[in-house]
């Protein structure tokens, strides 16, 4: 029998008697990454004429990380991630740059998935992914106003032909806070090393905060009293293990005229917070592509997610804030609500901060929901034409409870109890969704003639349109800090009632021509027409065209004895990118409502008056970008080297400009009046075999 599977290596096995076979097969280096996925469509990786790296499904699933974004950090050249929220439960995302920051406003790529754009891949399970294709030169000019930062395309994974297949994939881990400060947990260290500070800073030895008188007692106190007099190290107080489990079930498979997928997803992640720090999310994707005949193919995906995740009442910046301020003077009493503070005056400290109580008392609540529907049809035209039009629709909804209660502290000496807070209990809800809808329409065509010329053609629309909404109220002065209802306030102190809703479209043509002549000389030129409403009417529409080529010097004839290369490729690509990185309405003046208000005959009146200039001349921000590149490999692709040098000027930056405040002082407008410009050396080096 010979066992085979598209990127492994075929494997013959000799049957006989037996009745049962076990066979591994091993990857095929050479066939492992032949295709991958571009603007609208695939190519040959030998026959992309820009710079484009990918990652497989392989790949991804090297790392445990419960985070996409972290995932791909040090997988591809060129993509840096940064961790934003330091790792906090729920919102463990990375700020992502590609080829730097190449504009002072928006710098994160463009991120769409399964052709849908994202805002941040924050949600999506690792799991899922089959692909991940990273364009970050001129090829990117196909997706126009969004692309200056460069574009990751992921693809999802989807059933194939074949019986069904069920994977179980379970991940279990523990993660600990690295980096910390070393503090001094030693009172008496601590009270002569801020003495002599302060002496170094000009102040009279009597003057200085702890007295002699003070320290003495405090040594002694330690022996017998240490919640009076203790040594306290906080970080190791308020931190400890966490640990993370994801679980991932998929069954997928297919015919002749049908595939499926099924799967669903769990993870849960414990924070490093002693207490209110966890999140879980449950994942939901099912796929099915069905081939009505020769003619016509249709299908449809649902995504959903539902994501739940807390943190401290005053937030986790406060945590980290209180931990780092933390003297060792500190008391760790913590009973009956009440928490230790300490009987020594210190500057600055008259409101002692015990950072248990910041972490334990009060929450932020957040419920995340999201979903995505999309049905497509492809048609299979005569002449060799193809027709695509995929319809998405997205929504988020977000449900947030903040929590901030009553907090006090007590002086273990006196046993005096202060409040350390205001304006407690309190309590804010909100609530915030967004929805999506995406049509995309191509049309294509891919032609040989005289088997030496090869041409690719296509045509696209795309439309996009947003809602936003957002709602929420708050209220304080609740009869305790166990009701956390707005109805169950004690009465409308400060009750507050706020909301906002805006709305915006992006109307797109696009278009690619691709030519090789004998698979050696290449060349690729794209556009794209965009259209926004997020800038003024005379301004909303611009162009975005690029060209690329390529010459594969391991196709001609005098390469022919080297035959230990597979690909020699050097490549060179130009292209104009967009960003439409304006806030909505910047084109227009901003008028403001508050503290406006007018008296007639001693009646007070409402009044209005704009606060903020405008210039209603703002269009995109422009980004020209250049690359050459050379992409190497030998020994049945087992060695992959490409390297690139590339130069991307962004002109038209939109910033604030500053007004002399005789003028009104009003708030100056955004305006096109920035320049960055980012260039440099990118290498990578890929070593691979299989035994």
């Amino acid at each position: 029998l010979v066992f085979s599977f598209m990127g492994y290596k075929p494997e013959e096995v000799p049957v006989g008697t037996r009745l049962a076979l076990e066979v591994t097969l091993r990857e095929e280096a050479s066939a492992i990454e032949d295709v991958v996925v571009v603007g609208y469509g695939v190519q040959k990786k030998v026959s992309v004429t820009g710079s484009v790296s990918s990652v497989s499904a392989s790949d991804i699933k090297k790392s445990t990380s419960a985070s996409l974004s972290s995932a791909l950090a040090g997988r591809i050249s060129g993509l840096a991630s940064t961790q934003s929220t330091g790792g906090q439960p729920g919102v463990d995302d990375a700020v992502l740059y590609l080829r730097g920051a190449g504009t002072t406003n928006v710098t994160s790529p463009l991120i769409l998935i399964d052709g849908v754009p994202r805002d941040n891949i924050r949600t999506i399970d690792p799991n899922e992914v089959e692909s991940i294709s990273v364009l970050k030169d001129a090829s990117a000019a196909i997706y126009g106003s969004k692309a200056s930062n460069g574009v990751i395309l992921i693809t999802t994974k989807k059933g194939v032909k074949g019986a069904p297949v069920i994977n179980y994939r379970a991940n279990f881990g523990v993660q600990y806070a690295t980096y910390l400060p070393d503090p001094i947990d030693d009172p008496i260290l601590y009270m002569r090393l801020r003495n002599q500070a302060e002496i170094n800073s000009g102040k009279a030895p009597s003057g200085v905060s702890y007295s002699e008188a003070v320290i003495k007692e405090y040594q002694e106190g330690m022996k017998t009293n240490p919640d009076v007099y203790p040594a306290t190290n906080w970080f190791d107080i308020c931190l400890k293990p966490a640990f993370v489990h994801q679980h991932d079930l998929r069954i997928s498979g297919g015919t002749e005229r049908l595939d499926y997928s099924m799967a669903v997803g769990y993870m849960k992640q414990d924070g490093v917070f002693i207490a209110n720090d966890w999140a879980d999310r449950i994942s939901m994707d099912l796929k099915l592509g069905i081939q009505l005949n020769k003619y016509i193919k249709v299908g449809g995906s649902l995504y959903g997610n539902m994501r739940h995740y807390t943190e401290p009442g005053y937030g986790t910046n406060k945590v980290m804030d209180a931990m780092m301020r933390a003297i060792p003077i500190m008391s760790d009493y913590h009973k009956n609500g009440i928490y230790g503070s300490s009987w020594i005056a210190t500057p600055g400290r008259g409101n002692y901060e015990n950072p248990r109580m910041i972490i334990e008392q009060g929450s932020i609540d957040r419920r995340v929901q999201q979903l995505l529907a999309k049905a497509f049809v492809k048609l299979t035209l005569p002449y060799g034409i193809t027709y695509d039009a995929n319809f998405s629709f997205r929504k988020r909804d977000t449900r947030s409870k903040d929590h901030v209660p009553a907090m006090y502290t007590m002086n273990p000496k006196t046993e005096e109890v202060r409040n350390y807070n205001s304006a407690v209990p309190r309590v804010k809800d909100w609530d915030a969704w967004a929805t999506g809808s995406f049509f995309t329409q191509t049309l294509g065509w891919e032609g040989n003639f005289r088997d030496e010329h090869h041409i690719g053609v296509m045509v696209g629309q795309d439309y996009q349109e947003f809602y936003n909404d957002n709602f929420q109220a708050y209220k304080e002065g609740f009869y305790d800090n166990y009701h956390t209802d707005l109805n169950s306030a004690s009465g409308q102190v400060n009750a507050q009632a706020t909301g906002a809703s805006s709305r915006e479209k992006l109307v797109s043509v696009f278009g690619r021509l691709s030519y090789d002549y004998k698979q050696r000389y290449l060349v690729s030129a794209v556009f794209r027409y965009d259209g926004s409403s997020r800038l003024a009417p005379d301004h909303r529409w611009a162009f975005f065209p690029s060209v690329s080529l390529a010459w594969r010097i391991d196709q001609e004839n005098f390469m022919k004895n080297a035959e230990f290369i597979d690909q020699l490729k050097p490549r060179f690509s130009w292209g104009k990118m967009g960003n439409q990185a304006v806030s909505l309405y910047s084109y227009l003046s901003s008028v403001n409502t508050s503290g406006y208000d007018y008296s007639f005959d001693g009646t007070k009146y409402g009044g209005a008056a704009i606060s903020a200039l405008a210039d209603n001349t703002i269009t995109w921000e422009e980004t020209t970008s250049y690359d050459a590149g050379i992409d190497f490999s030998a020994f049945g692709n087992r060695v992959l080297f490409s390297a690139d040098w590339f130069l991307k000027r962004t002109e038209g930056i939109l910033r604030t400009v500053n007004l002399p405040s005789q003028v009104g002082d009003l708030s100056g407008p955004k305006s096109n009046v920035g320049v960055v410009d980012n260039k440099g050396i990118e290498l990578s080096l890929t070593l691979r075999d299989s035994w």
